[in-house]
């Protein structure tokens, strides 16, 4: 989300102003260093009761809440589900691992490896005919949940139990959809983009171009990839070894398909080492991401951290795919200053590129470091960053071609944003990305989260060996 953490905090000022301190104590967590509350236990706190003023109005009165449990009954039961975790289990990198762990990953029978899908991540909920489709993130409105059933064109066949799935929300293979989003002013250069713009635009728009769709192919054009049961023949499998969800995997595919939803499964492997080698290989050579592995033994963690016993995400980047160097990761770094254009060109007295940073945490000690300057925006987006004033963040007097002199500055509202960046390798010597460019932006993270060890920046510089750490026998 982009929201800053002074932001989140005055919301959350805001929304309690008038709840008791009891409750406020009882409904806010203190999951960070220290038993204080982070950034991530406010934006849960703030959820719901983002959450409770939709079930009971915006003019409740909230001193007459004495207790969190009368929140709580308040709020459906999907939604509850949802609450009560921060996030989908996330993956780890491969890359951190130590090596012993890199090994048994492929050695061992237990860590099962799944392709990587590249589409948007969603909890699907049908809750006695009731369906909800959450998002991994939150609004930067009020911290609420964000819901994309309303733009999808699937309907569900009756049915009075629970069903839930964490699901990747991607096209039917080779469809491009660009020219119908064009048509609405939306650019959009990627099948992924294509998604997030069809989940966000009106849901009319969103439900004409697949009733579009389907009329002409006769099948949906939102596919759910499953990635884990969630709730599924009565069984909570968010609290279950990821093992007992696998051994239900295909027939959730199944019921899910029998009540009408377009689900769809991701090709695994759970051979020995040679097989899981060739799994990759495949997926590489036909240009997929990677794969993610799943521990048997491990849970579905639903909190910021990301377990190294539950998912393990590996996969190369665009360069590193073409060159068999480089990263074996991408890195998400936040905006933390800029670049203005050089004197002569269309940049001229604009912001030309972005400065990323992120924090290196050395022997337990967080400190910030310049991770890369990525120029790859276009010139809509230079426009939009550029203040032409002191008012800004980081602002620059500068002189122009002509002689003349101005301010600036970057719109606050970029300031600290997360972004997904690529590059070839870091630098010996600055630790920076080589050949940086963004490749999408990251709202559901914030800069706090960007953190990675001195050890995996020493490992991915280029005075190491470079390539896929699972090729070493």
């Amino acid at each position: 989300m982009s929201l800053k953490k002074q932001e989140i905090l005055d919301l959350w000022q805001f929304n309690t102003m008038n709840l008791d301190e009891r409750v406020k104590k009882q409904i806010l967590p203190n999951t960070g260093r220290g038993g204080q509350s982070a950034s991530r236990d406010y934006i849960q706190a703030n959820c719901l009761l983002a959450e409770f003023k939709k079930a009971v109005g915006e003019d409740f009165d909230m001193s007459t809440i004495h207790d969190q449990k009368e929140i709580w009954d308040r709020i459906h039961p999907s939604v509850k589900f949802r609450l009560r975790a921060f996030t989908p289990c996330l993956a780890a990198r491969y890359d951190e691992l130590k090596p012993e762990l890199q090994k048994k990953i492929f050695e061992d029978p237990d860590w099962v490896a799944t392709t990587k899908e590249n589409g948007v991540r969603g909890w699907l909920v049908n809750f006695k005919g009731e369906i909800h489709l959450f998002s991994r993130n939150y609004s930067d409105v009020d911290c609420g949940l964000l819901e994309y059933w309303g733009n999808i064109a699937q309907s569900s066949v009756p049915f009075d139990g629970i069903y839930a799935i964490d699901v990747e929300l991607k096209f039917e293979p080779g469809v491009d959809i660009s020219k119908d989003l064009q048509a609405l002013g939306l650019e959009t250069d990627s099948p992924l983009e294509a998604m997030v713009a069809l989940l966000h635009t009106h849901a009319e728009d969103a439900i004409r171009i697949q009733n579009k769709f389907k009329e002409m192919f006769h099948k949906d054009l939102i596919v759910f990839r499953l990635i884990h049961p969630l709730y599924f023949n009565g069984k909570n499998y968010v609290n279950r070894t990821l093992g007992e969800g696998m051994d239900v995997y295909d027939e959730c595919v199944a019921f899910g398909q029998s009540l009408g939803f377009n689900v769809k499964p991701i090709s695994r492997c759970n051979g020995n080492r040679q097989e899981k080698e060739v799994f990759l290989d495949t997926i590489l050579n036909n240009g997929g991401e990677g794969v993610v592995f799943h521990y048997r033994k491990g849970s579905y963690c639903t909190s910021e951290n990301r377990s190294r016993t539950s998912f393990i995400k590996l996969k190369r980047s665009v360069s590193s795919t073409m060159m068999n160097t480089g990263m074996g990761d991408t890195i998400d770094g936040f905006v933390s200053g800029f670049k203005v254009g050089s004197n002569g060109t269309a940049n001229e007295g604009l912001i030309a590129a972005l400065n990323f940073s992120i924090y290196i945490n050395d022997s337990g000690r967080l400190r910030k470091h310049m991770i890369a300057s990525c120029p790859n925006i276009t010139l809509e987006q230079k426009k939009l960053f550029t203040w032409e004033n002191a008012d800004g963040a980081y602002p620059q007097e500068i002189t122009l071609s002509d002689g003349t002199t101005k301010w600036v500055s970057l719109n606050p509202e970029v300031d600290g944003m997360v972004f997904e960046l690529d590059g070839q390798a870091l630098s010996a010597v600055s630790q920076r990305l080589e050949h940086p460019r963004i490749i999408m932006m990251r709202p559901e993270r914030m800069a706090e989260s960007c953190v990675y060890t001195q050890e995996f920046i020493n490992s991915q510089t280029t005075n190491h060996e470079s390539g896929i750490k699972y090729q070493s026998k």
